[in-house]
């Protein structure tokens, strides 16, 4: 990671203690300037980067210099949208040191695409109800890279059905959206 960077930290999944202070060790040491954590024990990866950042300094809080100071939020009672706005309206602009957002997905199932896609989508609005499209598209997509890596004639005959499908989703996703906005 190069310079400093705010991290949502999205727990889907327990983890032991000596795990997660691994983890917040890292991401002092990283450069982190903003945690933001949300899902499963949340305020425990809070208090984790907390302890993790005065650690570094040998528990001297007067010691860490702003520079270094990694604060710390967590969102137990709000949506993945919500966070997502968050950081991108308050922790994002709370440094001008801070010049990136990353996403730590804590999970056992792989979602980056569906993170990514929600995090660029992210307004404030809760659209939870849209996440099946995005999954949807998600998995699609990855069938769709790995087909694209088989012979011609088995990409070709994966590639036109699974392109036409990824569109009418999204076509299907932006009706829904239309819909909802004009009669609700």
């Amino acid at each position: 990671m190069e310079g400093p960077f705010a991290a949502v930290v999205l727990i889907d999944m327990t983890v032991n203690a000596e795990w997660r202070h691994t983890v917040s060790e890292w991401l002092v040491d990283q450069g982190c300037l903003y945690m933001m954590a949300h899902g499963d024990n949340c305020s425990l990866w809070d208090d984790s980067v907390d302890i993790a950042n005065l650690e570094a300094f040998d528990w001297n809080f007067d010691d860490i210099p702003d520079n270094k100071h990694v604060t710390t939020t967590w969102h137990e009672d709000e949506s993945l949208e919500e966070v997502f706005f968050f950081a991108k309206t308050c922790a994002l602009p709370f440094s001008p040191l801070i010049k990136n957002v990353i996403i730590l997905d804590i999970t056992e199932n792989s979602r980056e695409t569906t993170m990514l896609l929600r995090y660029e989508a992210a307004n404030g609005e809760d659209v939870t109800d849209k996440t099946d499209y995005l999954d949807l598209y998600a998995t699609f997509w990855k069938k769709f890279v790995k087909a694209s890596n088989g012979p011609l004639d088995q990409r070709l005959a994966f590639m036109g059905p699974t392109f036409i499908f990824m569109i009418l989703c999204l076509l299907l996703w932006g009706l829904v959206d239309f819909l909802q906005s004009s009669f609700l």
